[in-house]
């Protein structure tokens, strides 16, 4: 009743109350309305109900004559609150192009660069020049949490809303956004995952997408993938011809004065900010490009750091350089050390820990060195978390103000620093605190490519921080660590050390998990022959090199090369580490799951079984290699038809993964996928469907659509289509999995004739109905 008084009030719709029975109205707040039928006399009370209804439809088509229409929707609801006529920071043909080539295909892009590389007027400028593509054009600010969220409540008015509450004008417009389509919703400033991210964007965006998101981040591209799950176009500093060209354009300049313009796009590093301040300088005084070059020499900090608001550019209050480096002087020694150090790790959310281990200090120490960078507000502290973040322009500054060889040297102490905290990360245990460093590290992964920083630790780092990203399945971030960690130990250490064969196997177990079977076989077989070499037949390194290739062979089909490489790698683990070891356990699983795959259910059964044992004894219950031995064993049981053993074990291994991997893991989407599995095998077609589907989406998002496991689950879910006769949804899903398998495994692997069955009895099948 208050929304329609509320829409009512505003013209946007007309609340007529109608009295049917007697009842108690005194102080009803539509009293004031016009009330049916005559005297508001209830229908039950009129001596001829007909003649209550003739009254009511006669008033009804009479208020509706006199009551003005409510206002028409626009067609077209454009919002942007930048102004567009102030020329380009960018190359218009070539970053619209691009991005609208990505807009075509993504449902969601990220702008990122450094501030004042010209993110947000690209978004903006992309807007007016495509607002006709668009059913709408929303734009919000992510300069914080509660900005955000305030700005997305309020869109509700300018949707049609009228609801005065934050939960219902937010509920209005995620109804908005999940019913209409073809909009655009531009999330500007988006640089602090810890306040927007993909998970909380879920909160505010419907799924699947029915409309675009583009975002601007100050955030690298690979963190902007990572947070936002999106695809990323990159905008940079003008090179010196395109900061001539900008010049050119905003200056009329002549031909002959280009040179000078290259000149000046030279000098401010090719900055788009500080060359529209320029251009501003020029356009107010009239000194012309010769003059501010002159001038330039002399008083750059006055220059770059205008007071005069006619010389800075109209469309952007941030000052540039000479106000940071005036606030920079006033600052210690020591506080200049510390945010030196920021600027090279120079992610939002440093942790406090490196620093005081980069600097030696401890909590009281650290606390003097930052409370003057704190006054003049070039860092921010969360004390909550234990961690600092420059400002935006700080950070390039900083690095500036910096010779090359000293953020070498910077960066290489920052790699030691960084390798002696980051824990083991094969032990689930240790994750929170490789997360919380993991964008540390990846920061020192870009200085370790920018300085060529080839040594033993700097390889040693980017193998473990590409380890924990593949373990988290990060595996577009891991690849290139593990790529370059292999790289640097080849050129240092030789062909043939022993942390070579360990950087082989990790870089042949990511492409394994990647369903590049060609790419791992070889870097499986290096490793091998080394450690053979180097560390003996009968070395746990050398057994783990045994059990992955093992594990490659079988997942080729090619039980017979895996069979014996399995059974050495388990003899070496028993008699060197013992039979309680994990990695025992791990040679029994893997065992255990070939002869299950070769219908052996006796001998994998108690393999399985002492597995799990030592598994639970030694890494709990609530790991993930735990959880990966009672879905095994939950798989084994099912193949005997011993269901009701099986169902609880899925279920103890699903709810492990979820909590300790992930909703959107790959292993979570395997488990789901058997659960799957097993309601299908007890005719439960209800139960299967939907957890078939989530792990179908997750595989795709996260393994790709040409994945051997993303093809499984096509066959899964076709299959269950099939049983139920619904052949218009099976066979293009049994055909997109045969594909696949059929380009990673190949015609003989024994995955791909089953599926090929499958389909061509369901085609039998469909060609009788």
């Amino acid at each position: 009743m208050p929304r329609a008084l509320a829409r009512h009030k505003a013209q946007t719709a007309l609340v007529i109350p109608i009295k049917l029975r007697p009842c108690d109205t005194d102080g009803a707040r539509f009293m004031h309305l016009q009330c049916l039928p005559k005297n508001f006399l209830a229908v039950t009370e009129w001596p001829n109900t007909d003649a209550a209804y003739a009254d009511i439809a006669a008033r009804i088509r009479a208020i509706i004559t006199k009551h003005p229409k409510p206002p028409t929707p626009p067609a077209q609801l454009f919002h942007i609150p930048y102004d567009d006529a102030h020329g380009f920071y960018f190359d218009p043909k070539q970053h619209l192009a691009q991005l609208h080539s990505l807009l075509g295909s993504h449902a969601r892009v990220a702008v990122c660069g450094l501030g004042g590389v010209g993110k947000t007027r690209l978004a903006s400028h992309y807007a007016s020049h495509h607002r006709a593509d668009y059913s709408a054009v929303l734009w919000l600010s992510a300069l914080s949490a509660d900005l955000f969220a305030q700005d997305y409540a309020q869109l509700a008015l300018r949707l049609g809303g009228v609801a005065d509450k934050h939960e219902q004008q937010c509920a209005y417009v995620y109804h908005w956004l999940s019913t209409h389509t073809q909009w655009l919703l531009v999330i500007d400033n988006a640089d602090d995952p810890a306040s927007l991210n993909s998970q909380l964007l879920q909160g505010y965006l419907p799924q699947p997408a029915t409309g675009k998101v583009l975002i601007t981040s100050q955030l690298q591209t690979y963190s902007a993938e990572r947070y936002f799950a999106c695809t990323c176009l990159s905008l940079h500093s003008f090179t010196d011809q395109h900061g001539s060209q900008y010049l050119q354009q905003q200056l009329k300049l002549a031909d002959a004065e280009l040179a000078s313009a290259r000149a000046l796009s030279n000098a401010l590093g090719g900055l788009p900010l500080a060359l529209a301040h320029a251009c501003a300088y020029i356009r107010a005084t009239q000194c012309g490009l010769a003059g501010y070059l002159s001038a330039y020499q002399q008083h750059r900090h006055a220059l770059l750091n205008p007071e005069n608001p006619l010389y800075r550019s109209p469309d952007h209050d941030l000052p540039v350089y000479a106000t940071l480096q005036l606030s920079l002087g006033r600052l210690p020694e020591t506080s200049i050390g510390l945010l030196q150090h920021c600027a090279l790790l120079h992610y939002p959310d440093i942790p406090e820990e490196v620093l005081c281990a980069a600097l030696n200090l401890d909590e009281f120490a650290l606390n003097t060195h930052l409370q003057p960078a704190l006054q003049y507000h070039l860092i921010q502290r969360d004390p909550s978390q234990h961690s600092l973040s420059l400002h935006r322009l700080v950070q390039q500054v900083l690095v500036w103000a910096m010779p090359e060889a000293d953020q070498r040297v910077l960066m290489e102490h920052l790699v030691a620093v960084l390798d002696g905290l980051f824990p083991k990360p094969g032990k689930v245990e240790n994750w929170p605190n490789c997360e919380r460093l993991t964008n540390s590290g990846l920061a020192c992964a870009q200085g370790i490519n920018t300085y060529n920083l080839a040594t033993v630790t700097a390889a040693h780092l980017l193998n473990q921080l590409g380890y924990y990203l593949n373990a988290k399945a990060y595996y577009a971030l891991a690849l290139p660590l593990f790529q370059q960690a292999l790289d640097i130990y080849k050129s240092v250490l030789g062909d043939n050390h022993p942390d070579t064969a360990t950087s082989l196997n990790n870089l042949a177990a990511l492409y394994k998990t990647q369903g590049d079977y060609a790419q791992a076989l070889p870097l499986y077989q290096q490793a091998l022959d080394i450690r053979k070499t180097v560390l003996g037949d009968k070395h746990p390194d050398t057994a783990s090199s045994l059990n992955n290739l093992a594990a490659l062979y079988e997942s080729l089909g090619d039980y017979t090369l895996a069979l014996p490489l399995y059974q050495q790698a388990l003899d070496i683990r028993k008699t060197v580490l013992g039979d309680g070891h994990p990695d025992t356990a791990s040679s029994l699983n893997n065992l255990a799951l070939l002869y299950k795959a070769q219908g052996d259910y006796a001998q994998a059964l108690p393999l399985y079984q002492q597995a799990l044992d030592i598994r639970k004894t030694i890494l709990g219950d609530r790991h993930p290699n735990t959880a990966s031995s009672l879905n095994n064993l939950a798989g084994l049981y099912k193949s005997l038809g011993d269901y009701a053993q099986a169902l609880p074990l899925y279920q103890q291994a699903l709810d492990i993964k979820k909590t300790v991997l992930g909703d959107r893991h790959p292993t979570t989407a395997s488990s789901l996928n058997n659960l799957a599995g097993l309601y299908y095998a007890l005719g439960d077609y209800a139960q299967a469907l939907p957890l078939y589907q989530q792990a179908l989406d997750i595989r795709k998002a996260v393994l790709g659509d040409g994945h051997p496991d993303t093809a499984g689950s096509l066959n899964n879910l076709a299959y269950l289509y099939d049983s139920l006769g619904d052949y218009a949804q099976a066979l293009p899903l049994y055909a997109q999995a045969l594909k696949i398998f059929q380009q990673v495994l190949g015609e003989a692997h024994p995955t791909t004739k089953g599926v090929a069955e499958n389909y061509r009895l369901a085609q039998l099948q469909a060609a009788k109905k």
